[in-house]
C-alpha cells in the first residue's frame, strides 16, 4: 500500500537524516551535507505552502519512505522529481508507485508534459522512469543545468 500525503514536521528532520547518507546525497545531485538551518528553511517554505510546487511524503505500508513532488508547474507543464529515502526501501518498487500516483496527480491538473533530470550513472531510476513512459531528451552536464557537479545528466520527458 503506497500513499502520497502532504509532509510534516516529522517527516523534515527524517528526510535531513536520509540526506546525510552520501550515496542518496549524490544520487539526487547534493553537492554537499545538507545544513540543518539551510534545510528546515527551505522545508518551513514547503510546509507553510510558500514553496513552488506542490511536495509528498510518500509512505509505504504506513511508513515514510521517501519524498517526491511536482515543481516548476508553468501551464501544461511541470517537473517530476522523487527519491527513496531510506536505504532499505529503494528497489523494491515504491518508486515506480509513486511515480505512477504523481502522473495521475499531474494529470488531474491538467499537466500534460512532464520532465526531469537524471544523473547519467543513475541506471535504476533511468529504468524506473523509461517504464513510466519518459524518454531521453538531452545529456549535459550537470553544470550546465546549475548543478554543483561535473557529472553527465540526462533531461527525460513524457506526455501522460
Amino acid at each position: 500500500m503506497l500513499d502520497l500525503r502532504p509532509p510534516c514536521p516529522l517527516d523534515v528532520r527524517r528526510t535531513f537524516w536520509w540526506l546525510q547518507d552520501e550515496a542518496l546525497a549524490t544520487s539526487f545531485m547534493i553537492s554537499e551535507k545538507p545544513r540543518r538551518s539551510t534545510h528546515f528553511a527551505y522545508w518551513r517554505r514547503v510546509l507553510d505552502g510558500s514553496a513552488d510546487g506542490k511536495f509528498y511524503a510518500i509512505d509505504h505500508h504506513g511508513t515514510h519512505i521517501g519524498n517526491c513532488g511536482l515543481k516548476k508547474i508553468e501551464g501544461e507543464a511541470a517537473e517530476l522529481w522523487i527519491y527513496i529515502g531510506s536505504r532499505q526501501d529503494r528497489g523494491a518498487g515504491a518508486g515506480k508507485l509513486a511515480t505512477r500516483a504523481l502522473i495521475e496527480m499531474a494529470r488531474q491538473r491538467s499537466i500534460s508534459r512532464l520532465h526531469l533530470f537524471v544523473r547519467a550513472d543513475n541506471h535504476a531510476a533511468i529504468g524506473l522512469y523509461r517504464s513510466s513512459g519518459f524518454s531521453e531528451t538531452l545529456r549535459t552536464s550537470a553544470g550546465k543545468l546549475g548543478f554543483n557537479a561535473d557529472v553527465e545528466m540526462i533531461r527525460m520527458e513524457a506526455r501522460i
